[in-house]
């Protein structure tokens, strides 16, 4: 069955607190006794204080202006680790002449500063004897008496920031107010020199460098130049600037020339081409041969002896001697062309060898140049790598030699300036311990730290409380409730018949009328009465319970079926020889019932234990027992073993119309109730409520009182006992 969670309200934290009171108040009690005693315990320190204003130098020297920076909590930080460091301890020291004059400030007999110097040697001491039976290991160099007072008051200083300013608190808490306000102005002039000393040192190292450094540069410098220099001559390249853009002008125009030449030779083969393919015949149709002047003028000439041959032939016959004479000068004209013609041939050849000529020209002379700016190149390239690191020599030496003459001008100033805002004043009152705050701390952390530790064993009480809690963690109705018998000298075993009007009684009358009403037309006859582990209640609940309901008139008999450890002759006073466990076995037809303490009570004892009450109470024997009782009485009452220790319970509920589970307040856990109850729910048992036993009044009053809850008369409250 899964629980429900119940937000707790005011009541049920006043509870808790009520509960676990004790806890509360023995936590309360040695946090203060503790916290008293040790304040009492505890040496006075008187604290003084001085306020500095710590602030780094933004200045330039060589600027007209100044700017402030941002707060940098790194920087703080880094001063006041300067502050504390043992150099400015040891300088005050020094400066104070602590070594000779600390006995006029402190009890020698007493003084902190003695008895740490003692602590302290005798530590050295052992150290020496450890290390002296090692040879391997060197003896531990002691410390002064200087340096283990510089240690002692490096502890006992203070520093922070002021909030909301530039403001520093330097403090020093000692026993002696005159010495605290002394070490504390000595701790602000200490750490100023060595401010003061660490600037100095630094600069020194600086410009020693510096110098150094520029001493290397100027060689380095000179020596490049140098290898420069050497460079240029040997390679003749004085010039090498000029020449590094001639170079590149001259490809270019090498370039365009090859381009014309070739394109030149393209054509001249073009035509030399064609000749070769037509010969003397056919080259008179070539353009650069019937263009030439001579030959156009041939043709003319043997176009007019043709002419004239045509006229003459007209006229004469072919051996007249104007025609042969005509002929003749033809032919000589026809020759001529001819000669013409194969000069013209010639000529084309000529032009065309020319032209290949000229391009291989170019090409070498483009070869030669390329060569020449690949070499050019290559010097330049050097010559840039040379001039360059002489540059770079040049620009380090130049920026040594500016930032030396800077140094010159600004080493007086200081990298961080420090102002003594307020020096420190002698304290005229203790700074610890400070015994009001002390005890308020004590009664804060004592209340709250008990109420704390309460509240976590409360979280970590899984155990039934109240009714209510019970009802809804578990879901089953809660028929009562009985408190806790605060009187030793009254049993709580049949007090309702011995104090009918106690308180106790009264939880008892509930759970009879809580059963009674639970079936208003026919309650149970029948009722089993168990808890989940043993020192719960049942057997005391399942006697009263008899004791209240025979007290109404009723026939009441209560069986003791636990046959494992048998109480109830113990409760009654009652012989043991005969009972249950005789009638079950077989033994005897006898059931053994004896008079109870009230009239219309009887009571069945459960005989000697046998060695099988499982097999008994599981017999069909039980069942014809439950069944005449039934018959007998009006409630027959069964009180049986821890349910969650056997498995007899479970036989028992099986046979009867209802059972009652015990589950004692701050004993019975919810994990255990739960899975007991679903252990009923698994054999269709019916479970008829829950009596939360031994309730503590004083814890759960509010429960109670506050609901309705009262009583008449009253019992002692003065002890505690189970019921």
């Amino acid at each position: 069955m899964n629980s429900i969670e119940k937000e707790l309200n005011l009541q049920d934290y006043l509870r808790i607190i009520i509960k676990r009171r004790n806890i509360i108040i023995v936590f309360f009690v040695v946090t203060f006794i503790t916290v008293f005693i040790g304040t009492l315990k505890t040496t006075p320190l008187y604290t003084a204080t001085a306020k500095l204003m710590i602030e780094r130098n933004a200045s330039e020297p060589l600027k007209e202006y100044r700017y402030n920076l941002p707060q940098d909590p790194e920087f703080l930080e880094t001063q006041f680790q300067i502050i504390t460091s043992a150099n400015v301890s040891k300088k005050v020291v020094e400066i104070l002449k602590l070594t000779e004059t600390y006995d006029q400030y402190f009890d020698t007999k007493k003084s902190f500063i003695k008895q740490s110097l003692a602590s302290v040697k005798q530590y050295i001491k052992n150290i020496k004897e450890s290390l002296s039976k090692s040879d391997h290991l060197k003896q531990a160099e002691p410390l002064s008496q200087a340096d283990i007072i510089a240690e002692e008051i490096s502890e006992s200083v203070e520093v922070k920031p002021v909030r909301n300013s530039r403001i520093v608190s330097l403090s020093f808490s000692s026993p002696n107010p005159i010495f605290s306000s002394i070490v504390a102005n000595t701790f602000a002039k200490a750490y100023k020199e060595t401010i003061l000393e660490m600037r100095m040192s630094s600069e020194n190292m600086t410009r020693e460098w510096m110098g150094k450094k520029a001493d290397e540069e100027r060689a380095k410098l000179e020596k490049s130049e140098k290898i420069l220099q050497d460079y240029l001559k040997s390679k003749d390249m004085i010039t090498i600037e000029n020449k590094a853009g001639l170079v590149p002008e001259r490809l270019g125009d090498l370039n365009s020339q090859l381009t014309k030449a070739e394109n030149k030779e393209n054509e001249i083969k073009a035509v030399y081409d064609k000749v070769k393919q037509l010969g003397i015949s056919g080259a008179e149709s070539i353009p650069d041969i019937i263009n030439d002047t001579t030959y156009k003028a041939l043709k003319e000439d043997i176009i007019k002896a043709e002419q004239n041959m045509m006229e003459l032939s007209n006229k004469f016959g072919d051996k007249h001697p104007s025609m042969i004479k005509a002929q003749a000068d033809l032919k000589i004209l026809t020759d001529r062309k001819n000669e013409e013609v194969r000069r013209g041939i010639k000529t084309i050849e000529n032009n065309y060898e020319i032209a290949k000529s000229q391009v291989e020209s170019i090409k070498a002379s483009l070869n030669e140049t390329k060569v020449e700016a690949t070499e050019l190149n290559e010097k330049y390239i050097q010559y840039n790598i040379l001039k360059r690191d002489v540059e770079t020599n040049r620009q380090l030496y130049d920026a040594l030699i500016t930032k030396m003459k800077e140094k010159q001008i600004t080493e007086q100033s200081q990298g961080v300036e420090i102002f003594v805002v307020d020096s420190a004043k002698t304290p005229e009152k203790q700074s610890k311990p400070n015994f009001i705050k002390n005890m308020l701390l004590a009664i804060v952390l004592g209340l709250f730290g008990g109420t704390g530790i309460a509240f976590f064993i409360e979280y970590l009480d899984d155990t039934i409380k109240t009714s209510e809690d019970t009802e809804t963690q578990t879901g089953i109705p809660v028929l009562g409730s009985i408190l806790q018998n605060m009187d030793k000298n009254q049993k709580t075993e049949g007090i309702t018949f011995s104090d009918p009007s106690s308180q106790i009684s009264e939880g008892y009358k509930t759970v009879r009328a809580s059963l009674l009403l639970s079936h208003a037309d026919s309650p149970p006859k029948t009722i089993l009465v168990t808890s989940m582990s043993p020192d719960e209640g049942k057997t005391t609940t399942a006697y009263n319970l008899s004791i209240s309901l025979a007290l109404t008139g009723k026939k009441v008999i209560i069986i003791d079926a636990d046959l494992r450890r048998p109480t109830i002759h113990k409760i009654g006073n009652l012989v043991n020889n005969e009972g249950a466990s005789v009638y079950l076995s077989g033994t005897s037809e006898l059931f053994g019932i004896q008079q109870g303490p009230v009239d219309g009570l009887d009571i069945m004892t459960s005989g000697p234990v046998p060695p099988n009450p499982s097999e008994l109470l599981g017999s069909q024997r039980f069942r014809k027992l439950l069944t005449f009782m039934a018959q007998k009485y009006d409630y027959v009452i069964i009180d049986s073993p821890p349910l969650l220790a056997v498995s007899d319970t479970l036989i028992i509920s099986k046979e009867v119309e209802g059972t009652i589970v015990i589950a004692r307040s701050g004993k019975t856990k919810y994990e255990a109730l739960i899975k007991g109850v679903k252990r009923f729910a698994d054999i269709n048992a019916k479970l008829l409520g829950i009596v939360v036993n031994c309730v503590d009044i004083k814890i759960h009053k509010y429960d109670y009182y506050a609901s309705g809850y009262y009583y008449y008369g009253s019992g002692n409250e003065k002890s505690d006992s189970e019921s």
